[in-house]
């Protein structure tokens, strides 16, 4: 019927304007945040003022996470993107103009809230806008897209700083920002077409809800608690690092922020080369082994980092660090999906899910810079490495656990 296949012209749309919003946003924050740690030290923040303002955003980022999930499911998804790209346009222009701390941090909470209102929306809105067995190239050729955008985003931004300055990184964020915005107000078509409830009554029930949920779902489920306990303990690990990735080549192997820049962009091309291998690793050995495997190379490439001598090293390192990196997402969501039902949303899950694993990682940068400050440069690697350990050790027997399940299927 023709109005079935408009709407269906119409969702499939949706795919493609995920892929250019979400690319102009991510070449946006990558152009700022992969120099923003420089940004702050040059300014005059030190190590534990970088990793609390780093704190901040990482908290209202999950914060947000937990509510924002179960009100995309209640809502639908345009809103919650439009709302995100609006905040992120507004709070980067004021980002650009003030060099106060508490204000930066101020602004960083306000930045966090804007990404984590489309986090939830924008993975739910793809999964929507495909058939099912379209689904992983729909993910896939998302994921590339903004691995892409952060290459561009993060190579660039050094040569921008060294001719304009750092303002110019905001500016440009905040214009593309903008754009996002009018592609989601303008061309998102809302998958079924209808609102479970108006969006304050949405909101209200969201926030209610989103803890009565949280303790509902990891109570039936104990594998999936388990789970969420170490992506927890591997998330603490990662965030207490990567604020001081670029501050550690330039204290320690002397990189200008030219090279800053374009060590970070090394890093998203070691995501983007591994992207498509890792989906298949994950589907031939399973999201179980694959988790296991990524926590396991990944304590190895913090450590490795501490034993770079120039930029060569260094950007070898991270390319790889970033190679491993790829193995996470692909994995990670596919377990997560086996647990979505009429009940419990997509969105919800993925909200649920991300929100604990960053809560409990939301002082991690903090930590990060008071070794920094009070141990040494290296510190905050082999910290996290050591805190790494204990979510591989908690991985192991969700791995034996599979294959009890399935000798015993193969066996009946």
């Amino acid at each position: 019927m023709p109005g079935q296949a408009d709407a269906r012209m119409g969702l499939e749309r949706n795919v493609s304007i995920v892929y250019v919003s979400f690319f102009a946003l991510t070449v946006g924050s990558s152009l700022w945040f992969s120099l923003f740690t420089l940004y702050l030290d040059g300014v005059g923040l030190d190590a534990a003022w970088i990793g609390l303002i780093i704190t901040a955003y990482n908290a209202a980022l999950s914060l947000t996470y937990l509510p924002s999930g179960r009100l995309s499911d209640m809502i639908g998804r345009r809103v919650p993107l439009m709302a995100g790209s609006l905040l992120l346009a507004v709070t980067l222009l004021l980002l650009q103009s003030t060099v106060n701390p508490v204000t930066i941090l101020a602004i960083m909470v306000f930045i966090g809230v804007g990404n984590g209102l489309m986090t939830p929306a924008v993975n739910a809105l793809v999964a929507e806008s495909v058939k099912a067995e379209r689904l992983g190239i729909a993910y896939a050729g998302y994921l590339i897209s903004v691995t892409v955008a952060s290459i561009l985003g993060s190579a660039f931004s050094g040569f921008l700083v060294e001719i304009y300055g750092y303002q110019i990184l905001f500016l440009i964020a905040a214009a593309l920002a903008a754009s996002a915005f009018i592609l989601f107000y303008f061309y998102i078509s809302e998958p079924r077409g209808s609102m479970h409830a108006s969006y304050s009554a949405a909101v209200k029930r969201s926030f209610r809800a989103s803890v009565s949920e949280t303790v509902r779902l990891l109570r039936e489920e104990r594998e999936l608690t388990q789970l969420t306990s170490a992506l927890s303990f591997h998330s603490f690990g990662l965030s207490m690092i990567t604020p001081y990735f670029v501050l550690y080549a330039q204290y320690v192997v002397a990189i200008d922020v030219v090279e800053a820049g374009l060590l970070i962009s090394f890093l998203n091309l070691g995501m983007l080369v591994a992207q498509v291998p890792a989906g298949k690793m994950s589907d031939r050995l399973g999201p179980r082994l694959t988790l296991l495997l990524h926590v396991l190379l990944s304590t190895v490439t913090w450590v490795s980092y501490t034993f770079s001598w120039n930029f060569l090293s260094a950007s070898t390192i991270i390319t790889f660090h970033g190679a491993v990196g790829a193995m996470d997402m692909p994995a990670r969501r596919s377990f997560m999906m086996e647990y979505s039902t009429s009940i419990t949303g997509k969105a919800t899950i993925i909200g649920t899910l991300d929100a604990i694993i960053g809560m409990v990682g939301t002082l991690a940068p903090l930590l990060g810079g008071l070794a920094w400050n009070n141990i040494g440069y290296a510190a905050p690697f082999f910290i996290a490495a050591v805190i790494n350990t204990i979510a591989f050790l908690q991985l192991i027997p969700l791995l034996r656990r599979r294959r009890t399940v399935e000798t015993s299927d193969n066996a009946a």
